[in-house]
Parts: C-alpha cells; sequence; structure tokens
C-alpha cells in the first residue's frame, strides 16, 4: 500500500481531528490544531491510497494519521501523534516518527522530547525501539475516565555528542 508523508494543511484538520476523537478519551479539539498551524509547529500528515473501486477510478488518498512538533533553537517536543484505529498495528506508526526523527535531524534538531501515558505499552516500545530514553515522569498528568494517570518522558539525542547527557 503507497503512502505518502506532507506537510498538514489547514484542510486537514476535520479529518485529523476525527482521528483524533477516535483515539483519544481526552482528545485535542479542531481548534487545537488549527492553533499548532498558526504557530507554525510543525505538523505532518501520513496518507495511503484508497483501493481502487474500478481500473478508471481516480485513486484518491485518505489521511491516516499525523505529527505536531514543537521546536525551539535545536531542541523539540512531539507534541502528538497518532494513526486511526483502522490502521495501527500496520507500522505507519513508526513510518511516520521515522520520517519525523529525519526531518528534525536535517534541520539540525539536537534533542527531541515527548511524553506518554504510562499506559500505553505499544507507544512506549516504539519509542525505545527508535533510541529515546525514559528521562523521567510527570505524576498525575493526564485525565482518565477512572481520575489520573502518570506521564513518562522520553529524549531522544539525534546528535551522537548528545548521547550523554
Amino acid at each position: 500500500m503507497p503512502i505518502n508523508i506532507r506537510v498538514m494543511q489547514a484542510v486537514d484538520v476535520p479529518v485529523v481531528a476525527a482521528i483524533e476523537n477516535a483515539i483519544f478519551p481526552f482528545p485535542w479539539g479542531e481548534q487545537a490544531f488549527y492553533d499548532c498551524l498558526r504557530v507554525n509547529f510543525s505538523a505532518w500528515v501520513v496518507e495511503v491510497d484508497d483501493e481502487l473501486t474500478s481500473a478508471v477510478e481516480f485513486q484518491q488518498r485518505s489521511i491516516v494519521g499525523y505529527a505536531i512538533v514543537m521546536t525551539v533553537l535545536d531542541e523539540s517536543e512531539l507534541l502528538n501523534i497518532a494513526i486511526s484505529p483502522a490502521h495501527q498495528g500496520k507500522q505507519f506508526g513508526e513510518y511516520l516518527l521515522r520520517f519525523v526523527l529525519g526531518q528534525l535531524w536535517a534541520r539540525g534538531i539536537k534533542v527531541v522530547f515527548l511524553e506518554v501515558r504510562k499506559s500505553n505499552e505499544i507507544a512506549k516500545h516504539l519509542y525505545q525501539k527508535l533510541n529515546f530514553v525514559e528521562i523521567g515522569l510527570r505524576k498525575d498528568y493526564y485525565q482518565t475516565k477512572e481520575g489520573r494517570e502518570d506521564a513518562i518522558l522520553y529524549k531522544c539525542c539525534l546528535n551522537y555528542e548528545e548521547q550523554g547527557t
């Protein structure tokens, strides 16, 4: 299945927000995504080719995931990354995250930070696979239906000299 990653545009926000709503119990609203674009955060969408229903039908692409990054000087924070439920488990998340890290490295970013729910074992495994290391904990950071949940903080060094710090 051919995939494409491109810069997120305002026209993509309703689809991105729908993915967000399908995944997270306390999702970002559409306005949060528009605000990220307005303040020039880096944002990408991952698209896949739709199945063709006939040989002559024009092939469309569907957005199946997104990533948003905030950068200050030579450090970035991955604010949000998600893949639609129907496309999870097919390595789209890993492909997107590798792409994002490559883009940040090319821009001279040395360190990337993120936080993840303590219970999100699949995401934690992916981050560790891509050389993120656990650096801390935020107690009761995320809201849940039952109360609060801790956030695990991760750091990934994109510059060899930063590995020891």
